[in-house]
């Protein structure tokens, strides 16, 4: 089969569970139906995958299916990276022997790029932060890359910690998330792209009734997301950005609905 070249970006994919959720309640659970994601992928085009380990670890009964390599090529899929979503709802330095042994897995498996949300449980001040990915880089030699999220610190810090770290490390730069912290995406990239390794795509906006920023459609995004993908596109971005698409009613007609916005570049 002839690989198809994929219509937005060098390396454009989307996350595991956001064509076909779960629960519409809820994101970043493991799909019952990973296949069908699979077909539908293939069929509006999209080349790359980020899968999701999630706090079930369901993801493993996958890695253990033999018929999972065989469905990625079925359906031109490349997955490179995985979403270490876990990290979420456990301390990592409380985990740490377990958290390396399933990096080391993963790699094993083929994956090139472990997202580490450093979020919720292992949300870590500057220096505990610096610490844990200090210890990582002790502890795994396999060469795979590590693209770092963090909300309790901010964009530069986090960028200082990065800097004093080897090149396989490096920012996962979430629109939605700098977004909320009231950044400019358009800035970020383009003074900082030597440090961002991997993007994740979201929309989100302020619901002025809860005065908070909420996921919403890409189109209804504070900052034009389609002007952003111009814009890593015209600076010949070569890594993944992976759509983190918003749903509300149905998965597919969401995800479809955020991807014919964003199609046109």
């Amino acid at each position: 089969m002839v690989k198809k070249k994929s219509q937005v970006i060098n390396k454009f994919g989307f996350l595991q569970g956001r064509i076909f959720p779960r629960n519409l309640k809820k994101y970043n659970l493991f799909p019952n139906d990973w296949e069908s994601e699979f077909k539908e992928a293939a069929k509006l085009n999209i080349n790359y995958i980020e899968f999701l380990y999630d706090k079930d670890r369901k993801i493993e009964r996958v890695f253990n299916d033999k018929k999972l390599s065989k469905k990625l090529k079925e359906n031109n899929l490349i997955q490179l990276s995985v979403n270490y979503d876990i990290l979420r709802f456990i301390d990592f330095f409380e985990n740490k022997e377990d958290v390396i042994k399933d990096i080391k897995k993963l790699s094993k498996k083929g994956s090139k790029i472990i997202v580490l949300p450093f979020i919720d449980k292992s949300s870590y001040n500057h220096e505990k932060l610096s610490r844990s990915l200090n210890y990582l880089e002790t502890k795994i030699n396999t060469g795979i890359k590590f693209a770092i999220e963090s909300e309790n610190i901010s964009f530069i810090k986090l960028k200082n910690i990065i800097s004093k770290l080897p090149k396989n490390f490096g920012i996962c730069y979430d629109t939605g998330n700098y977004i909320s912290q009231k950044r400019n995406i358009f800035s970020d990239f383009t003074n900082y792209s030597d440090f961002i390794i991997h993007i994740h795509l979201k929309g989100k906006k302020f619901n002025y009734k809860t005065n908070k920023y909420v996921n919403c459609f890409f189109t209804e995004c504070k900052q034009d997301l389609l002007k952003f993908l111009y814009l890593i596109k015209k600076n010949d971005y070569k890594e993944m950005v992976v759509m983190e698409s918003f749903y509300q009613k149905n998965g597919l007609l969401d995800f479809k609905t955020n991807l014919k916005s964003i199609k046109q570049i």
